[in-house]
C-alpha cells in the first residue's frame, strides 16, 4: 500500500520521513483501525530499516481519529 503523501527532509539535522494518510469516512470503524495499524506499521518498519525519523500524520474527521486511536 502506498501512502497518500510522502516528503523527506531534515528536522534538527535528522533525516525525517513525513508520511501522510487521508482517511475515507465511508469505511467502518473496524476497517479504519485495521488500515491505520497496517499503514503505521509499514511506516515504522521502513524507518527502523533506514534509520530515519518518522512524522506520521492522519488527516480526517474527528470520529476517524477516535477510531484510529
Amino acid at each position: 500500500m502506498l501512502p497518500d503523501g510522502l516528503a523527506w527532509g531534515r528536522i534538527h539535522g535528522f533525516e525525517t520521513l513525513f508520511w501522510l494518510e487521508v482517511r475515507d469516512e465511508h469505511k467502518s470503524r473496524k476497517q479504519i483501525k485495521e488500515i491505520t495499524k497496517k499503514r503505521l506499521d509499514e511506516a515504522w518498519e521502513f524507518c527502523q530499516v533506514t534509520g530515519v525519523r518518522l512524522v506520521y500524520t492522519q488527516l480526517s474527521v474527528n470520529w476517524i481519529h477516535e477510531a484510529a486511536r
